[in-house]
Parts: C-alpha cells; structure tokens; sequence
C-alpha cells in the first residue's frame, strides 16, 4: 500500500505521516515534504526515487510521471488496467495528500509582483494529481484539506485499512473537496490574468469561503450563511468581513444592516455616527466633534423612534467615552435606555469593550477595516437564475449652480451631507441635514412626493432652513413646491429631467437655491 504526499500546507503533516506509516503504508514524497518527513524520523521514499527520474527544470516537472498516474488512475476493478500496470511494472497508489502553492497568499502580498514572479507560482503537478485522484476516488483516497486527517485515520481504522470498504458517500465527499480546491485554485489564477480594463469579462468565477453559518436567514424558518470573495485583489482580501468581539450569534438581516451602517459611515473623511433601520439611515451626524457628541446629536434630532433596536456605525475608533453614552443615553422619545442590536467600528480600545459588554450580553460588538470606496471592487447581487453585478457607486459630483444664490460654506457642507446619505437610503430617497444632522429622511417609496412628503413630515419644526438631497432627478415640480413651503433652503438633485424647467421655475418662485450634480444614486 502506498501514500503519496506533496504538501505545501504542512499543518499535521507528521502526524498523518506517523499514523499512515503505522497502517503499513509506503510513503512517497517530493522536495519539502519528504525533507520534514524525515526530519520527524518518518520513513519515506522520494519521487525521484520512485520514478527513477530526477526532477526536471528546476522543480517544475516532479510528479509528471506516468509511474505516478498510471499509480493513481488504474481501475482496480478493470483487468485492461491491471495488465497494463502488471506489463510497466507499475503499483498502485492508494492514498493522494496534497495541497497547493500559495498563489493568492504571495501575489495578493505584493500589489507589484512581475508577472514572472507570479507564474512560479502556479501549480501544475499538484492540482493533477489531486484531480487524478478525486476522478478515481471509489479506489483512491483524495485528500487536499488538513482539517481531514484524523476523519480520514478514523475511517480508515473502522475499515480495517481496506478503501474499498470504506463509505462511497465518504470517498465522494472528498473527491469534491479536492474538485473545490483546485476549482477555487485555477478561479485566483485566472482572477490574476484578468485584463483589468475589461471590468465584466464573457466568463467570471468567483471563489467563496464559508465564514460562518448564521443564527437564521432574512426570516427565521430560512437558513442562512455568511461567505467572503476569496480574490488576489489586496482591497478585496482586506475586507473580508467584520470581527465579532461579543454578542449573539449574526443572522442574515444583521450582516445586512451592519453592512449597510458601515458603509455610509466610511463614505465620509470627517467624523460620522450613523444608525440604521432595515438598511436605511434614521439618524445621522457628521463633524468635527467627537463621536459621543455626534451620536447625541443624531438621536436627539433624528428619528429615535426607528432607531431603537437599529445599528450603530462610527467610522473612527470606540473609546470609553462613547461606550459611557451609549451606556446612559436615554431615547428623546419616552426616556427609555436605548436599544441596539449591533454596533460596528473600526476599532475599539480595550475599556471601551469592557464597558460596552456591560450593556448588554447579547450586543453585537464588531470592528472592521474601513471601506475603501475608490476600489474597483464590483457589488454582486441574486436574481433567480444568475447575478447582476455592477461597479462601486462612487463618483465625485459636481454642484453646480442652476439656480438662486449661493449657498454659504456652512449650507453647502450641510448639501453634500445631504447628497452622500442619500446615495445609502433605498430608492426614492429623500434626506433633509441640518448643521451636520439628518432631520429628514423619505425612503423606499414608488413615488417621490411620498418621499418628500414623509422626509418633511419626520423633520418637523425643525425642517426650517434645512437642505434637500434626492437621488434622482424630480419627475415633477411637486416635490419642490412641498419643500419650499417646508422651509428648504437649498435642494440637490442629478437633473436630466424632460421637465426640469418647470422645477427651476418653482424654486426661483420661492427663492430655494437649486444645485445640480449630473449623477444619480438609485438603490433598489
């Protein structure tokens, strides 16, 4: 009985090796392997040994060897084969270990590989003789995962070391272990040949890695799981999802909400608290100020009625300080302690948990890298059958001036505020700011008026002076008018619409300063 192993992973190795050498297995090896092998005082043969070949062109050709796959392949069953293998003076090889070289690992490490530097790390002999393996596994055992070791000793034990009797299920089960691996392997490789201008290729293969199985999925008789984009792409491989410090486990709506917050919090270089309700902003503030002093500010002037039991984002570092408010801050609706199911950062020093954990002990407590939204990283979303996939949304607006005065420093930040937070409410989407707050915000609607309608409602007497963002140009004058009768100072919109003249008219009737950006945040 023979065992081949050619591992780049070296985890366990010499206690698969030492387990598989007490079974009375012949062990094969080539260059590091065999050299750790021995080093561990385990008895094994090289490759070249066996083959009695060398290797060739610098380690490049190996386990290429027809003594090495005629080994693995054979039908054990097939008299053709054993005729054949008999003729060669071949053996079988009944036991496949293998892992990769770390293309990912070395050239998402260095953003300036030279192509060269990355070829040399593209596996050939590996990946084919685990897919030999895996194509013959009713006689082969194919094993490319650490993590199967001590199941695969197990069952092997159970079977009083006989691989035909040991469960086809089993066997199967790690044939497409090894297909997933060198699937997933072959998906970075040609992820890292990718021409970078053709942002959507004809064919596209996106590697997923499970990080977790979730409490429930969007409702709780569905089931959920949480996956990351294993990719080359070092923007990618840094945001490969939030860190849980303390709390219950994450459903499917949590990741959602939590993405959602961080991602409007880190869409800002200034300070800026934000909390969420079902992906959309209810309360927001951006400042210089410190972000116990933002957070107060959005909840006293936002709507604190959604935000109980909603998300709260910070896009600088959590401090004992804000723990303490978030600690004693009561609702400026009925006096109660405020409810929070998650809070995200992308830091938090060691008191500010200690006292945040004191909250509660079902709060999620999450830190993540921030969000770098110059990235060319692609937003991928389900449909039945298949995904749709599109750029970032990000892009630099221009304001410009369409009509009325212009706005003074003070106005026009509370217009850009205005116009960031928009882009992260759900389409039609309306927001008021107000020094640095959201007042207002209309979301989700089929109309915008009822947008405006609901953002102007929500704002209240404090709607005086505020400035207007939509996300979308106004289909129709409507809209204007509700806001100049509101109080608005000064409204943002894409433009483009067939009757934009009669929005203009509207606003020079009532004085409002009108500013244009030519672009538009639709999020369905």
């Amino acid at each position: 009985m023979k065992a081949l192993l050619a591992v780049y992973d070296k985890t366990d190795l010499d206690y698969i090796g030492r387990e598989l050498y007490d079974l009375g297995y012949e062990l094969l090896a080539t260059g590091g392997t065999f050299k750790k092998l021995q080093e561990s005082g385990i008895p094994v043969v090289s490759v070249s040994d066996f083959t009695g070949h060398m290797e060739l062109l610098g380690g490049r050709v190996k386990t290429l060897h027809p003594k090495i796959h005629a080994g693995i392949l054979n039908r054990r069953d097939n008299n053709q084969d054993a005729d054949e293998m008999t003729d060669a003076g071949y053996e079988s090889i009944d036991i496949v270990i293998c892992n990769l070289y770390p293309f990912q690992e070395t050239v998402s490490a260095n953003k300036n590989i030279s192509i060269d530097e990355a070829v040399e790390q593209i596996d050939i002999g590996g990946p084919t003789m685990l897919r030999a393996s895996a194509k013959n596994f009713k006689y082969v055992l194919s094993i490319s995962n650490p993590k199967s070791y001590k199941q695969v000793i197990a069952e092997l034990k159970n079977a009083n070391n006989k691989i035909d009797k040991i469960s086809f299920d089993f066997k199967k089960k790690l044939a497409q272990e090894t297909f997933l691996h060198t699937a997933q392997y072959d998906s970075l490789v040609s992820e890292f040949f990718e021409n970078k201008e053709d942002v959507f290729p004809d064919k596209k293969i996106i590697a997923l890695n499970k990080v977790q199985d979730l409490r429930y999925g969007e409702n709780p008789h569905q089931l959920g799981a949480f996956y990351n984009i294993e990719s080359v792409n070092p923007t990618i491989n840094d945001n490969t999802g939030p860190i849980q410090h303390h709390g219950k486990a994450m459903s499917y709506v949590n990741i959602l909400d939590a993405d959602a917050a961080f991602k409007l919090v880190c869409d800002f270089e200034e300070s800026a608290v934000a909390i969420i309700k079902h992906t959309n902003a209810c309360c927001f503030a951006a400042g210089s100020e410190s972000i116990s002093s933002l957070y107060s500010a959005a909840l006293d002037n936002g709507d604190a009625v959604s935000a109980f039991g909603g998300i709260v984002a910070v896009n600088r570092i959590i401090d004992k300080e804000f723990a303490e408010t978030i600690r004693k801050k009561l609702s400026p609706i009925n006096e109660s302690k405020m409810f929070f199911e998650i809070i995200i950062a992308p830091d938090i020093t060691a008191d500010g948990l200690e006292h945040l954990k004191k909250k509660s002990k079902d709060l999620r407590i999450l830190t993540m890298n921030k969000y770098d939204w110059q990235s060319s990283s692609k937003d991928y979303i389900s449909v039945q059958g298949g995904f749709l996939s599109q750029t970032i949304d990000f892009a630099e607006a221009n304001f410009d001036l369409i009509s009325g005065k212009e706005l003074n420093s003070n106005q026009l930040k509370d217009l850009k505020i205005a116009w960031k937070v928009v882009k992260h409410v759900k389409s039609n989407a309306i927001t008021i700011v107000k020094n640095g707050l959201l007042i207002g915000m209309g979301a989700g609607q089929p109309n915008r008026v009822e947008s405006a309608k609901l953002a102007i409602l929500q704002a209240g007497e404090n709607v005086t002076s505020g400035l207007l963002a939509s996300d979308a140009f106004f289909p129709f004058p409507d809209s204007v008018e509700l806001a100049a009768k509101a109080g608005i100072d000064g409204i943002v919109q894409p433009g483009g619409s067939i009757r934009d003249e009669e929005t203009i008219q509207t606003v020079k009737k009532y004085g409002i300063s009108l500013y244009h950006t030519g672009i538009r945040h639709f999020r369905h």
